[in-house]
């Protein structure tokens, strides 16, 4: 697999590389060194559950929804005649 926005390396989710050796490599050295596997299984769980879940995401959308209501309210109040 490749990893052409660094996001595999950056967060050490896993192994990547741009050949068949730096794959072997890789995932050699995860199965040697018990504790890169450990966290890098920890940090791609951790990833996963605040990127790709309910419960993770909601926050972000809830707040996006928030924003741009608001945003259409002001657009809205400005855009109309003021009756006094």
């Amino acid at each position: 697999m490749v990893d052409p926005d660094g996001l595999i390396a950056q967060r050490n989710l896993g192994v990547a590389g741009s050949t068949v050796g730096d794959l072997v490599n890789g995932i050699h050295g995860l199965f040697t060194q018990p504790e890169r596997w450990r966290a890098a299984s920890t940090n791609a769980r951790r990833y996963y559950v605040e990127r790709h879940t309910v419960d993770g995401v909601m926050g972000h959308f809830e707040r996006i929804f928030l924003e741009q209501g608001a945003r259409i309210a002001t657009a809205r109040a400005q855009a109309s005649p003021k009756s006094r």
